[in-house]
Formats: C-alpha cells, structure tokens, sequence
C-alpha cells in the first residue's frame, strides 16, 4: 500500500490519535456512575438465588464497614 501510494496516514499519527481515543474511552468509563445495587443483584433473575441474595448482604456489610473507615 505504502508503495502503491495507497497509504496516506503516518503511523505515529494514527497512534497517537488511538492512544487519544482509548484514553477517552477509559475517562469515560471510569466517570461513568456507579451501579445501584438493586441493579446489580435485584434484577437478574426472576426468583434470586440464596448465594446472590448472601452476595448482597455481604456487599452491603462491606460498604457499611468501607464508609465507617472514613
């Protein structure tokens, strides 16, 4: 292609403009807002499992003890 003239972008240009767009990407991501827990185990499954339902509590202890820390 490069030979061909086919090719017209510069590699680091194009490297540079993914490495942009990824970072983009992972802002983004990491803006994005947190999940409700009812989300996350309430909504699954039309009778939850007794393990989800013990996930839950324990995630629910855990975010308890995590905002007693501070």
């Amino acid at each position: 292609m490069d030979k061909k003239g086919i090719w017209k972008e510069n590699e680091e240009e194009l490297t540079e403009a993914y490495k942009l767009e990824i970072d983009s990407q992972f802002t983004e991501a990491e803006n994005f807002a947190p999940y409700q827990l009812e989300d996350i185990f309430d909504y699954m499954y039309e009778e939850k499992p007794d393990i989800l339902e013990k996930q839950k509590k324990d995630y629910e202890r855990f975010q308890q003890w995590k905002e007693n820390r501070k």
